[in-house]
C-alpha cells in the first residue's frame, strides 16, 4: 500500500513539471495600423531557426515571485503581455502556458521576428526587474544568444563583460525586412552558454560615443 501510495504522489509530481507554467494574466493584440516605434531593448533569447509556438524560459535559481512576459512582432502588428505567478517552479527550462488565438497567424514570423522579452521580480510593475532567458521551444544544449534591439545609433556593438575573448565583442546588424516598427537590429552571440551570461553590454555610436545600455540576467 505504501508503495502504490508513493508511486502515485511520484507520477503526480512527474506530471505537475510537465505541465506548463499556468498564465495568471493572458492579454494580447493583433492591430494591423501600427505607427508607434518600440522601445530600445525588444527581446533577449535563444536563435533558433525553426518556428515553435511553445514557450520556454530558462528559469535561475534565485526566487522570484512574477514572471513578466512581453512578445512584439517586429512589424508591431502582434503583442502580448503575460503574467505568471511563480510556486515551486524548478530551476532550469520551463515552459510556459501560451494560450494564444494567432497562433494560425503567428506562423508567418520567423523565431527572430517575435521578440520575447522575459523579466522576473517581486510585481510586474517593479523597477528593478531581471531579465531571463527565453526561447521558441526547448533549447537544453543551445549555444546562442540573440539580443533584439531598436536603435538610432550609427554603430552598435555589444559584447558579454564576462567573456572576454575578442570574438564575444559583435555587431548589431540591421533585420533585412520591409516593415521593421518593434525592432530593428540584431546583436548575435555564437558559440557560447547563453545560461551562464551575467549581462550583456551594448556600445553605441553616432558621429561620436553616445551613453552604453546594460543588460543584466539571472
Amino acid at each position: 500500500m505504501k508503495f502504490r501510495l508513493a508511486l502515485g504522489l511520484a507520477l503526480i509530481s512527474c506530471s505537475l513539471l510537465a505541465s506548463p507554467q499556468k498564465a495568471n494574466l493572458f492579454n494580447e493584440s493583433m492591430n494591423e495600423k501600427v505607427k508607434v516605434s518600440g522601445r530600445f531593448h525588444a527581446g533577449l533569447q535563444v536563435n533558433n531557426t525553426e518556428s515553435s509556438n511553445k514557450l520556454f524560459v530558462f528559469m535561475p535559481k534565485e526566487k522570484a515571485k512574477q514572471l513578466c512576459v512581453d512578445i512584439t512582432s517586429i512589424d508591431g502588428v502582434y503583442k502580448a503581455e503575460i503574467v505568471y505567478h511563480l510556486q515551486r517552479i524548478p530551476a532550469g527550462y520551463v515552459e510556459l502556458e501560451f494560450p494564444s488565438m494567432y497562433k494560425t497567424q503567428l506562423k508567418q514570423y520567423k523565431p527572430m521576428e517575435l521578440a520575447i522579452k522575459a523579466t522576473i521580480g517581486d510585481t510586474c510593475k517593479d523597477l528593478g526587474l531581471r531579465n531571463v532567458l527565453a526561447s521558441w521551444g526547448k533549447h537544453t544544449d543551445a549555444r546562442t544568444l540573440l539580443l533584439l534591439i531598436r536603435s538610432d545609433a550609427r554603430r552598435d556593438v555589444a559584447y558579454i563583460p564576462s567573456i572576454k575573448h575578442a570574438t564575444q565583442k559583435v555587431k548589431c546588424r540591421k533585420l533585412e525586412t520591409s516593415y521593421n516598427v518593434a525592432y530593428d537590429k540584431y546583436c548575435l552571440f555564437k558559440d557560447i552558454d547563453p545560461r551562464k551570461v551575467t549581462s550583456i553590454e551594448v556600445e553605441r555610436k553616432n558621429l561620436r560615443k553616445i551613453p552604453s545600455e546594460m543588460f543584466e540576467l539571472k
